[in-house]
C-alpha cells in the first residue's frame, strides 16, 4: 500500500518549532564559543609570556633563579607539566646537578608524547649523557630510537657519534669525508669536529689540527 503524502501544513508545523528553538539558541552558542576562544587565546598568550620571562630569568640571573620562578604560582597553574619539567631539565644541566637532571629527564620520558616532542627529548637526552660520558644511558636512548620507525635513521647517525666519542672509533673517517662533499655549512662543521676526534684516536695530530682549524673557520663564517 502506498503511503499517503504528508500534508504541507503538517510538515511545516513540525519543523517550525525546531527552527525557532535553533534561532533562539544561536546567540547563546555564539557567545559561548566566543568566550571559549577568548580563554584559549588568553591562555596561549599567558604561556608565551611565562616562557619568555623564564628565558629572561635564566639569561639574567642564572638557572637557580629560573627554578625559583618555575616553582611560582602562575607557571604551575598555566604551563603544562611537560613544559615546566623541560625548562627545569635545562636549569639542572646548567647547574651541573646530575641527580636532579636525571630524575627530571626520567619524568620527561614518561610525560612525552609521540612525534616531534619525543624525538626532541631523546636527542636532548643523548647530548646530555654523551657529554657526561654516561655510556649506559647513551646506549639506552639509542635503543629507544632504534625501536621507533621515525627515529631509526637518527639512531644510526647518533650511533656513529657515540662510537667516536665513547669508544674512540675511527671507522667513520672515509664515510664522513665523502659526506663532506656538497654538504651545507652546519653539516660540514659537525663532520669536521667528528673527524678531528677520530684523527685524535688514530694518532694523526696534523690531520686533527687541520680539521679543527677548518671547523673554527666555518664557525666564524656562520656567526
Amino acid at each position: 500500500m502506498e503511503k499517503s503524502p504528508r500534508h504541507p501544513s503538517q510538515s511545516s508545523a513540525s519543523v517550525l518549532p525546531r527552527l525557532r528553538l535553533r534561532a533562539s539558541m544561536n546567540p547563546f552558542i555564539w557567545i559561548l564559543l566566543a568566550c571559549v576562544a577568548g580563554l584559549l587565546i588568553a591562555h596561549q598568550v599567558a604561556m608565551r609570556a611565562i616562557a619568555a620571562r623564564a628565558q629572561r630569568r635564566m639569561d639574567a640571573d642564572g638557572p637557580e633563579a629560573l627554578l625559583d620562578y618555575l616553582d611560582g604560582r602562575w607557571p604551575n597553574r598555566l604551563m603544562p607539566a611537560y613544559n615546566l619539567n623541560y625548562m627545569r631539565f635545562a636549569a639542572y644541566r646548567r647547574l651541573g646537578d646530575a641527580r636532579h637532571a636525571d630524575k627530571t629527564f626520567s619524568t620527561l620520558l614518561a610525560q612525552s608524547s609521540a612525534g616531534r616532542q619525543r624525538v626532541d627529548l631523546l636527542v636532548k637526552g643523548f647530548e646530555y649523557y654523551l657529554a657526561r660520558k654516561d655510556e649506559t644511558q647513551v646506549r639506552s636512548l639509542l635503543e629507544r630510537m632504534a625501536e621507533t620507525a621515525n627515529t631509526q635513521a637518527l639512531a644510526k647517525e647518533l650511533q656513529a657519534v657515540a662510537d667516536i666519542v665513547l669508544d674512540g672509533s675511527t671507522a667513520y673517517i672515509d664515510q664522513m669525508k665523502r659526506q663532506m662533499e656538497g654538504a651545507d655549512l652546519p653539516t660540514r662543521l659537525r663532520l669536521l669536529r667528528l673527524l678531528a676526534l677520530q684523527y685524535d684516536s688514530q694518532g694523526d695530530a696534523e690531520a686533527a689540527k687541520a680539521a679543527r682549524e677548518e671547523a673554527a673557520r666555518l664557525s666564524r663564517v656562520m656567526a
